[in-house]
C-alpha cells in the first residue's frame, strides 16, 4: 500500500466504531465445473503430500476451473499481465507478478508452452510445484499457517515476507482460497474433506476486513438503515488517504500516485469493467507503478465486497480519452467465462454501488444501457446513456464486460422503485400512453400501468389499436399479472403488439424511452371476460 501500511489502515477503521455487517444475505452461488476431475485425482494419487482440494480451491480463485487461453481481443483493459491454464498462472508478470507459469514448468521438467495449451500438463505441472513447497515448509491441512504460506508462495502476486501481514492483495487471495475449502457446497461438488480452517487463527487482526461484505463507518457518515440504501458520507474524498466515499466499500487502498490524476473532475458517466483476472490480482496491479492504470473501484465475485481506490472526482484510467467523465468499476473475473463470475452478489453489490455514485454526481440512474447483451464494441454517446459498460464507451479498444453482463437485470436492480402503475378497474374500456389520446409521450420516460378490473376476470383481451414508438430505443413490456414479476408476454418497439391475451385476471405494462426523440404512442382498447359460477 501507499502511504500508509494495510495494518494502520486496519486499525484507524476500527479507531472510528468499525461495524461489520453483511450487505447481501443470499448463499453466493458458486457455478462448479467438472471438466477437469480426473486430471485433479490423478495429480493427489501421484501427490499426496497434497491437501485434497487445495488444487481445486486455487484453480477456482483464479479461473473457476476453467481452461484459460487469453486472446488479443479478451486482454485487460488495464494491461493486467495474461492467465494461462486451469491454475490461472502467469508467464510473464510484466516485472510486477511472479511467473509462476515459469517456476512451476522448472521444477516439473515440463515445457511452458504445453502448460499454457493442455489442461492436464497445467494441473500436474503446478501441482508437482505446490507439492515441493509442501514438504520445504512441513504444510499440512492440520497445519493451516504453514499452508498458508506455501498458498502465498505458489500464487503470481508480488510477495515480501517482512510485509504480508500488511498486504491487502494477497490476504484478499489467500482468504479466497480458504473461504471455497470452507464452504460445505464447495466440499459437496469436489467431494472433498469437510474442512472447518479457523479463519480467525489464520488472519489475526486482518480477519475482519479480508472477511467483510460491508464496513458501517457510523461515527464519520450518515446512517442509513433502510437495507441496501448507500450511505451518504459528511467528509470529502482525498487522496491518497480517503476516507472512502461509499461506505459499504471494505477499504481505500489507494494506487500509486502514477496511476491516477489529482486533477479534480466532474464525471457524469460510470464504466463498468471485467479485470480479466482475480480481485486481489486487480488491486495489487493497480499498486504498480509501471502500470500507468487504476479505477475507482474493485468488486470480488463471489461475495460482491468492494475496495474503493481512487476519489470520484479524482481522474482514474481505464477509458482512455474518457477518463474526464467517468467513474470506473473493476468486477473480478473473465469476459470469455463472464457467467459464472457475475454472481448475484456482485449484480446487487455493483448496482448499490452504482446507485451511491448517481446520487452523489447527480447521473440519471434512468440513462442506465438496459438492452441485450453485447459482444465485441458497440460505441453509444453520452448523452443517453451514462451507466454503460467499457465496450460502449467512444474511443476505446476493449470489449469487457462482454456478453455474459445482464444489462436488463442490471438496469432494474438500479432501477429498483417501480413508478406508481396507472390502475384501470372498469370490464373494458381504452389505455392509453403518458400522453393521453392527442399527445406525444415525454423523453426519459419510465411509466406503468394495470389493468386489473374490480370482481376478477378470467382473461383480459388487449387490442392496440395505434402505435409509433422510436426503434430501438423505446420500448413496451407487457406482463401477464398485476407486475412486473408475472409471465413476460414480450417486450416491443418496432412492431404494434397487435392482439393480445392474459388469463391471470390482470396486465401490467411498463414503458421506456430514452433521452431524445418522442413519438405519438400508443392506444389499445380492452375488453375482459369472467368465468361462469359452477
Amino acid at each position: 500500500m501507499n502511504k500508509k501500511t494495510y495494518l494502520s489502515l486496519l486499525l484507524w477503521l476500527f479507531s472510528v466504531c468499525v461495524i461489520a455487517q453483511t450487505a447481501n444475505k443470499q448463499t453466493p452461488d458458486l457455478a462448479f465445473n467438472h471438466q477437469y476431475d480426473s486430471y485433479f485425482q490423478t495429480a493427489y494419487a501421484n501427490y499426496p503430500n497434497i491437501p485434497r482440494g487445495l488444487l481445486e480451491a486455487i484453480a477456482y480463485t483464479n479461473t473457476r476451473i476453467y481452461h484459460l487461453s487469453p486472446t488479443p481481443e479478451h486482454s485487460s483493459c488495464m494491461g493486467l499481465p495474461a492467465y494461462y491454464g486451469v491454475m490461472g498462472l502467469v508467464e510473464n508478470g510484466k516485472g510486477w507478478f511472479r511467473n509462476n507459469l515459469l517456476s512451476a514448468a522448472q521444477t516439473a521438467h515440463v515445457d511452458a508452452n504445453l502448460m499454457k495449451q493442455s489442461p492436464e500438463a497445467n494441473i500436474l505441472a503446478f501441482a508437482d510445484y505446490i507439492d515441493e513447497l509442501i514438504q520445504q515448509n512441513n504444510a499440512t491441512a492440520a497445519n493451516p499457517l504453514a499452508l498458508a504460506q506455501v498458498i502465498r508462495l505458489v500464487s503470481e502476486l508480488p510477495y515480501n515476507e517482512t510485509h504480508v501481514a500488511n498486504d491487502f492483495a494477497m490476504n484478499s487471495h489467500l482468504y479466497s482460497v480458504f473461504y471455497f475449502l470452507n464452504n460445505t457446497n464447495f466440499q459437496e461438488a469436489y467431494e472433498l474433506p469437510k474442512y472447518q480452517f479457523n479463519l480467525k487463527q489464520i488472519f489475526g487482526d486482518n480477519y475482519g476486513m479480508v472477511t467483510a461484505n460491508q464496513l458501517d463507518l457510523t461515527q464519520e457518515f450518515v446512517h442509513n438503515t433502510t437495507p441496501n440504501t448507500p450511505q451518504l458520507q459528511q467528509l470529502a474524498c482525498s487522496m491518497p488517504t480517503g476516507p472512502k466515499e461509499y461506505t459499504a466499500a471494505v477499504t481505500f487502498d489507494a494506487p500509486d500516485p502514477a496511476n491516477y490524476s489529482n486533477i479534480t473532475i466532474a464525471p457524469y458517466t460510470i464504466a463498468i469493467h471485467d479485470v480479466e483476472g482475480t480481485y486481489a490480482s486487480c488491486i495489487s496491479w493497480f499498486n504498480n507503478p509501471a502500470a500507468v492504470v487504476s479505477a475507482h473501484y474493485v468488486m470480488r465475485s463471489f461475495d460482491g465486497q468492494v475496495t474503493q481506490m481512487v476519489c470520484h472526482r479524482n481522474r482514474a484510467y481505464h477509458v482512455a480519452a474518457e477518463n474526464s467523465y467517468a467513474v470506473g468499476i473493476e468486477h473480478e473475473g473473465f469476459v470469455a467465462q463472464g457467467e459464472v463470475w457475475y454472481t448475484n452478489a456482485m449484480y446487487q453489490s455493483s448496482a448499490n454501488l452504482c446507485k451511491f455514485i448517481a446520487s452523489d454526481l447527480g447521473i440519471n440512474k434512468l440513462q442506465t444501457y438496459d438492452g441485450p447483451p453485447i459482444s465485441g464494441l458497440s460505441p453509444m454517446s453520452h448523452t443517453c446513456t451514462k451507466i454503460k459498460g467499457h465496450q460502449m464507451f467512444p474511443n476505446n479498444s476493449h470489449s469487457d464486460p462482454g456478453p455474459g453482463w445482464d444489462w436488463p437485470r442490471f438496469y432494474k436492480l438500479i432501477n429498483d422503485v417501480m413508478p406508481t402503475p396507472t390502475v384501470s378497474t372498469a370490464t373494458s374500456g381504452t389505455v392509453y400512453d403518458s400522453g393521453g389520446a392527442a399527445a406525444n409521450y415525454t423523453d426519459e420516460e419510465r411509466s406503468t400501468w394495470r389493468i386489473q378490473p374490480t370482481g376478477g376476470a378470467s382473461a383480459i383481451t388487449l387490442n392496440f389499436t395505434a402505435w409509433t414508438v422510436e426503434n430501438a430505443y423505446d420500448y413496451l413490456w407487457i406482463y401477464d399479472g398485476t407486475n412486473e414479476n408475472g409471465a413476460l408476454i414480450g417486450k416491443y418497439s418496432a412492431t404494434s403488439p397487435g392482439t393480445l391475451t392474459a388469463y391471470s385476471g390482470a396486465i401490467f405494462m411498463e414503458f421506456r424511452s430514452d433521452c431524445a426523440t418522442n413519438q405519438a404512442g400508443w392506444a389499445a382498447n380492452y375488453t375482459s371476460t369472467t368465468a361462469a359460477a359452477a
